[in-house]
C-alpha cells in the first residue's frame, strides 16, 4: 500500500471514529442533524484533498500530517491537542444536547450551520489559491549599519 493510500486509510478511520462520536453520545443512529454534519464535513475535506491533490500535492501532503504527533515544540503539541479535545466537545455535546433535550434548535439553524461549514472550506480553498508562502527568510535590522 501506498504512504499515501495507507494515510487516506487511516484518516477514513479517523473519521469514523469522529462520527462515532455524534450517534453514541445521542444514543441512536437516527439523528438528521447528524447525518448532515457528516455529509457536509465529508464533502468538504473531500473536495479540499481533491483539490489539493491536483493543485498542490506538497501542501496535501503537509496537511495530511496532523494532531500532537506532527508537532515538533513541547507547547504546539499541548495546543493541538486542546484543540483536538475542543473538536471533540464540539461533536459530543450535540449529541448530549439530543438525547437529553437541552434545548430545540430550529431545522433552517441546522442548515444553515452546515451550509457555513462547506462555505468555510471554501474559503479555505480559495484562500489556498490567492496566497503563496514565500520561503523563509532570515529578519533583516532595521536601523542597523
Amino acid at each position: 500500500m501506498s504512504p499515501l493510500a495507507s494515510r487516506a486509510a487511516i484518516q477514513t478511520a479517523e473519521f469514523l471514529i469522529l462520527f462515532a462520536l455524534i450517534f453514541v453520545s445521542a444514543g441512536t443512529i437516527h439523528v438528521w442533524q447528524g447525518w448532515l454534519f457528516c455529509v457536509s464535513f465529508s464533502f468538504s475535506t473531500v473536495a479540499t484533498g481533491v483539490y489539493l491533490m491536483r493543485r498542490d500535492p506538497a501542501l496535501l501532503k503537509r496537511r495530511m500530517r496532523f494532531g500532537p504527533g506532527a508537532e515538533s515544540r513541547p507547547r504546539q503539541k499541548i495546543i493541538v491537542a486542546v484543540i483536538f479535545a475542543i473538536f471533540a466537545s464540539l461533536l459530543i455535546v450535540p449529541g448530549l444536547d439530543l438525547r437529553f433535550g437541552w434545548s430545540q434548535v430550529p431545522a433552517a439553524i441546522v442548515i444553515l450551520a452546515n451550509l457555513l461549514i462547506i462555505a468555510a472550506f471554501g474559503f479555505f480553498l480559495w484562500c489556498c489559491a490567492k496566497i503563496r508562502l514565500q520561503p523563509q527568510r532570515s529578519p533583516s535590522r532595521r536601523g542597523s549599519a
